[in-house]
């Protein structure tokens, strides 16, 4: 669920950091902020990091955590990544494809035809895109993580799909 509050830095600091990262040869960076894309200016910060890396910059990647909600903001911002070559992919996190699960975890469900159309959709953009299942989940079962992985496939997640052990804090 997307945090009702969000706190910003100001639109100049963001541009310096991306400035300094420039001058001392930072490879990648990771927007730690789950809701990348809620704000108009997110468009902005993108663009500015296109830019300064324009400069002869070393920026491989610039990767960043949208929410589950695919905008047109969010897609416009993978696609001026994509097309610049920063971005590592779009997050399509699913977690688990078992709608049992994901009440237990109080997660939100993405209906089959919703995840075959956003995964649709970024490969049409040329985004690339991966999937993040969670292994050991309560309620998950052999038999829904597996069938789970299949449907993924079956929806068009043909990039990358990634498995993370279930580890509660």
């Amino acid at each position: 669920q997307v945090n009702h509050r969000v706190r910003r830095f100001p639109l100049e600091r963001i541009q310096a950091d991306l400035e300094w990262a420039r001058r001392h040869g930072i490879a990648q960076i990771l927007v730690c902020g789950a809701n990348f894309g809620l704000l108009a200016r997110d468009v902005d910060i993108v663009d500015s990091a296109i830019a300064i890396n324009g400069q002869d910059g070393p920026l491989q990647a610039f990767c960043i955590q949208t929410s589950c909600v695919v905008t047109e903001r969010v897609r416009t911002i993978h696609r001026r990544l994509a097309a610049h070559h920063l971005e590592a992919g779009a997050t399509v996190g699913v977690q688990s494809r078992s709608s049992e699960v994901l009440d237990i975890c109080r997660r939100r469900y993405l209906p089959r035809p919703d995840l075959a159309a956003i995964l649709e959709r970024y490969a049409r953009d040329r985004v690339p895109t991966y999937c993040d299942l969670i292994l050991g989940l309560p309620g998950e079962t052999y038999a829904s993580f597996t069938r789970g992985i299949g449907e993924l496939v079956a929806c068009g997640q043909y990039n990358s799909l990634f498995v993370y052990p279930f580890s509660p804090l």
